[in-house]
């Protein structure tokens, strides 16, 4: 997705001169660029939504100003023209309502092709072919003001080959301790010695010895920092496997989400560090700290602890004392040895996952939920967000296919309530293969779903 847009407009309202014309204008754009159908939904059909909701006198000045006109026009052959172009299954009578906007014809030849697709596209997600793997899964999760997402998602490709509900918590712990340990090799923190010391450190941190740390270095800096569901998935598998959601809870809490129970921990992180070297301070820190915090720790370590937990606060040395308390928790790691791929996102492996038995994680673009991303510098969307696709069907109603998405933010189906593209069923989606193809860009399944 190439769009250019801010640079546009604003270059239109440059002048040499300022005239009433140029004034109206301005005011014109500044309710496009400001109004709710820009802010929200589909960054491909935001410039036409916003266009239809102007005032008439707004309406026709942007449609007598020719870069304006190349705007939108710009945005129906980016969108619709690309996903007819692939075999996708559009809504036609916006495509129809489109080229009114911008007093053109559209072309018989795109037509037939539009009719074309609707059949092709019903014989693919409709009938047999038609999937909801839902009840192999458990409920929603409802991820907070964590950003794991990629945790989540990678909790749901290895719960549903298990048959075990799997704390997507643990992964996103184990990933970050894995990248911690790929760090400590790199100089990146602390030092080598360290990794070697075989005293807080190795207890914190879980490592054996350097050899682990080297093997789990070999991703470039990039990917080493990055949160993808194949590497954390892979940094998991290869410490011991999976630890179920009722040892190590990922779930929002009663009263506290994983996010704001983490930042608790880390407010006592804090503590520790200014304490370092004086046992009895911080012996007397983690008491308070237990004694005001008795019922999320239950919360969210249901399985106690070997030793004391005012001691194991205390020794985890003001380091990362949730993760620390964390690794203590799985009783029976589940395994699981199969390989993860990643693809670009197409609708193809999507529909080949499905058609195997399997579901598929796919990272997008969060406007596709209306939720206003920010953009880069070339105006393309840069907030992402990954989940998984675990169905497909035929909607009869608008001649398309639509792609189940189970999303992590719980079963709450009001927070999609502005976007038109989108039927929400406690917490999952249903997506039209349009929109789910313009703004996905990456897919993560279990090899044996793959092509």
């Amino acid at each position: 997705m190439k769009f250019v847009f801010f640079n546009l407009f604003f270059i239109l309202s440059i002048k040499a001169e300022v005239n009433p014309v140029d004034v109206a204008f301005a005011e014109c754009e500044n309710s496009f660029f400001s109004s709710e159908q820009w802010n929200n939904g589909s960054f491909n059909r935001r410039a036409f939504e916003s266009f239809r909701n102007m005032s008439p006198e707004c309406q026709q000045m942007f449609s007598e100003n020719e870069n304006a006109v190349g705007f939108l026009q710009q945005r129906l052959d980016d969108y619709y023209d690309n996903a007819i172009d692939r075999g996708l299954t559009v809504d036609e009578e916006e495509y129809y309502r489109n080229h009114e906007i911008l007093g053109t014809e559209p072309s018989p030849e795109r037509v037939a092709k539009i009719q074309s697709n609707r059949e092709t596209a019903k014989a693919r997600c409709g009938g047999e072919k038609a999937v909801d793997q839902r009840e192999k899964l458990p409920p929603v999760r409802n991820q907070g003001s964590i950003g794991w997402c990629y945790a989540f998602s990678t909790a749901d490709l290895v719960s549903y080959e298990t048959g075990e509900n799997i704390s997507a918590n643990h992964i996103a712990q184990m990933n970050n301790m894995a990248i911690r340990q790929e760090a400590v090799v790199h100089g990146l923190k602390n030092s080598v010695t360290s990794l070697m010391s075989g005293t807080t450190e190795e207890n914190h941190l879980g490592v054996n010895n350097l050899s682990e740390g080297l093997a789990m270095a070999s991703d470039t800096p990039t990917n080493r920092e990055s949160g993808l569901e194949h590497l954390s998935y892979r940094r998991v598998r290869d410490r011991g496997g999976f630890c179920r959601e009722s040892d190590l809870p990922s779930g929002t809490a009663e009263g506290e989400g994983l996010g704001d129970a983490i930042e608790v921990f880390h407010e006592l992180d804090a503590e520790l560090v200014e304490a370092r070297g004086s046992e009895e301070e911080k012996i007397l820190i983690a008491q308070r700290f237990c004694q005001e915090n008795q019922a999320l720790i239950q919360n969210y370590f249901p399985n106690g602890f070997d030793t004391n937990v005012v001691d194991a606060l205390a020794n985890a040395e003001g380091g990362d004392s949730f993760n620390y308390l964390s690794q203590q928790q799985c009783n029976d790691k589940i395994p699981l040895n199969e390989e993860i791929r990643v693809g670009s996102g197409t609708i193809d492996e999507i529909d080949h996952a499905l058609d195997q038995g399997g579901i598929i994680s796919v990272a997008y673009y969060t406007d596709m939920l209306g939720v206003p991303s920010e953009v880069s510098d070339t105006g393309e969307p840069i907030e992402s967000h990954s989940s998984t696709i675990v169905g497909r069907k035929w909607d009869e109603s608008s001649g398309r296919c639509q792609y189940l998405l189970r999303n992590s933010w719980g079963e709450d189906c009001a927070q999609y309530s502005n976007q038109a593209q989108i039927d929400c069923e406690s917490g999952s989606l249903w997506v039209y293969e349009d929109e789910l193809s313009a703004h996905t860009y990456e897919s993560s399944a279990l090899s044996k779903y793959v092509k």
